[in-house]
């Protein structure tokens, strides 16, 4: 199930950072810099909540769920700032 959120969090986060570096809205370091940030603060906080869920498993599965789905921010932090693994522009 954390893998079904996290690829359900993939493809609009996709398409934002694709958006936001389109637009000339942000530049592409700050769009990495900030879905970076994101995909590794929201996990962490998920994780840290997972440690108090006790044995409340709909509460454990929830928090993956979070970690896991949140944790596709930094693949699209990375793959913004590769210009090889991007989609060619005419």
């Amino acid at each position: 199930m954390p893998n079904i959120c996290l690829g359900f969090v993939q493809l609009p986060i996709g398409y934002i950072s694709d958006r936001m570096t389109g637009s000339g809205l942000v530049s592409r370091t700050a769009v990495r810099k900030i879905f970076q940030s994101l995909g590794v603060y929201i996990p962490a906080a998920a994780l840290l909540w997972m440690c108090f869920v006790g044995d409340n498993t709909t509460q454990a599965v929830a928090a993956m769920c979070i970690a896991v789905g949140i944790n596709g921010l930094t693949y699209m932090g990375f793959y913004v700032s590769c210009p090889r693994l991007q989609a060619t522009r005419q």
